[in-house]
């Protein structure tokens, strides 16, 4: 004997799946260190400490670090400089 509740579930559509959006971490860290980052230096402590929380996670922070000084971008040039 079927229950209301399992015929009504059948004519519910399927629940659809949720990604989480994608996030670009090195331009995130990028403009956190354009904006809040006063200091002439700044190490993966640092990052640790006081990045987003996105960013915080060990692999995400070297990998956005790694990433930001391979491509040398024009805004940071003379105004921070990354340490790993």
């Amino acid at each position: 004997m079927t229950t209301i509740f399992n015929r009504l579930s059948k004519s519910r559509p399927a629940e659809a799946k949720i990604e989480p959006p994608y996030e670009n971490h090195p331009q995130l860290l990028l403009n956190w260190l354009l904006q809040h980052w006063t200091e002439p230096t700044v190490c993966m402590r640092d990052l640790y400490s006081y990045a987003p929380r996105s960013i915080r996670d060990e692999e995400i922070a070297i990998s956005s670090a790694e990433t930001l000084a391979r491509c040398r971008p024009s805004a940071l040039v003379g105004q921070n400089e990354l340490i790993a």
